[in-house]
């Protein structure tokens, strides 16, 4: 940590971040939502919030700083500062010059019962003993440098008012490169995203009625913060891709990094699935019957890409890219339980477009798909797919399993990385991504670790030929 990041962090600190006056909020903080009105009802501070050395300096625009130091809690490391960009009630922490390097991701051999293979690893998790121990994970490979991250959270709580949160950024092998520490509930950090070089961290108050996001590029301290009013039990859902930055309630808006101005994306139905690749949106929208894929750029607006909206008995779902491949599954035949898809199920490729004629004429079929519809789609990377598949006993529930399933794409040959019942606490919940060598995939174990695992792909065995 002592590199980017902590140089950022000191030059902040002296020079101040010159944001908008927007942003500051009065020197007595209160419980009151301290939004501004105009775009979807928030307060945006770009290049907001520079971390405070405790002096009074740079968290406000001109180096004026209205928000005065409380000092450090005894929970958070020594040498970290305070962030202060998002709110004077909702005192995040980064680490300044001095911080000592926290402990970097480490991995241990996955106890069994587990995964159904020798290879797999998991990240250890000695903060805690709590369920949940990650968060809820996202994942990101650099090509370019041939580099893979994971955003996860490290979290300890002794106590409510002693709850400590590392919201982390680090490469899957070898030192941190972002950290923010919240300590106690009043504001709490959720993971949204990491791509394109940028990450996204969600943030929610109860206690001051207010939601909204920080984030920045990735190895650097945050420069912009978002905050809108928080309605009770309509919690906003962020996503994110190296341009855009995209509100999920009642519809998707979006704004440019380091942008105020809202666009709207999809109105009407409501989306599922809402991911993108640089300027890209994709989402999907329909339920059990005529669920299809709609793309969205900002020059060509939203559109159809994979859909067949006249045909009740075709549908498509679990879409996932990684800006290189494309995967999807692709449904027909009305099943005879309506709360099920349909019943005749494939998994699809085709190169990354945002053309629904060239999709349509580049579209390969690989194989049957075992599984249904899931929450967050394929992962996809160097020329592979993975997802959850969850295999039922209906005769006993508790002896049904929660594996994974991964895909070749060149030649549809595929693997299912098996767990044990989850009536014994087991089960993969979501596929992470891909390098060129692993898998990666969120899971629970029976020890109540929930956390992120690594399965080597040449150790999967030669493989079911597709049908």
């Amino acid at each position: 940590m002592r590199s980017t990041w902590q140089a950022l962090v000191a030059s902040a600190v002296l020079l101040g971040c010159g944001c908008s006056d927007d942003a500051r909020e009065p020197a007595s903080p209160d419980a009151t939502p301290d939004v501004a009105a105009g775009g979807s009802g928030g307060t945006w501070a770009w290049d907001s919030g520079a971390p405070s050395g405790g002096t009074g300096a740079a968290s406000g625009g001109g180096g004026a700083n209205h928000c005065p130091p409380l000092g450090l809690p005894k929970e958070v490391p020594p040498g970290f500062l305070e962030y202060t960009g998002y709110s004077c009630s909702c005192r995040f922490y980064v680490p300044g010059p001095e911080a000592e390097p926290l402990p970097p991701v480490e991995w241990e051999p996955c106890p069994q019962p587990g995964p159904n293979n020798s290879s797999c690893q998991r990240m250890k998790t000695p903060w805690t003993t709590t369920s949940g121990a990650v968060g809820t994970p996202r994942f990101w490979f650099d090509k370019a440098a041939q580099k893979s991250y994971v955003q996860f959270t490290r979290f300890r709580i002794d106590s409510v008012a002693n709850t400590v949160r590392h919201s982390i950024i680090a490469p899957v092998d070898g030192s941190l490169e972002n950290s923010i520490v919240q300590h106690g509930t009043a504001c709490v950090l959720y993971n949204h995203g990491i791509e394109g070089g940028r990450y996204l961290f969600g943030v929610s108050s109860e206690a001051l009625g207010t939601e909204g996001f920080i984030g920045g590029k990735l190895g650097e301290a945050p420069d912009f913060a978002y905050k809108q009013p928080l309605v009770q039990y309509e919690h906003t859902t962020w996503r994110m891709t190296s341009e855009w930055v995209i509100r999920w309630k009642s519809g998707l808006f979006g704004r440019r990094w380091g942008e105020s101005d809202e666009v709207t994306i999809h109105t009407g139905s409501s989306p599922f699935e809402v991911k993108g690749f640089g300027g890209d949106v994709f989402f999907r929208v329909g339920g059990f019957v005529g669920s299809g894929i709609l793309t969205w750029n900002h020059a060509e607006g939203a559109r159809d890409l994979i859909r067949y909206p006249n045909d009740p008995e075709r549908g498509v779902a679990n879409f996932g890219t990684e800006g290189g491949d494309m995967v999807w599954t692709y449904g027909e035949g009305l099943p005879d339980n309506p709360s099920q898809w349909l019943v005749n199920r494939s998994i699809m490729t085709a190169p990354y477009s945002t053309d629904a004629e060239t999709v349509a004429k580049t579209t390969r079929r690989l194989r049957s798909d075992p599984g249904q519809l899931t929450v967050d789609g394929f992962a996809v990377g160097c020329g592979y797919a993975a997802r959850q598949v969850i295999h039922s006993n209906p005769n006993d529930p508790e002896q049904g399993t929660k594996d994974m399933l991964v895909v070749r794409l060149s030649d549809g040959v595929s693997w299912i990385v098996g767990m044990p019942a989850v009536g014994l606490g087991a089960g993969f919940m979501t596929a992470l991504g891909f390098t060129c060598e692993e898998v990666f995939a969120r899971a629970h174990f029976p020890d109540q670790a929930v956390t992120i695992v690594r399965i080597r792909l040449d150790s999967l065995g030669p493989g079911l030929a597709p049908d």
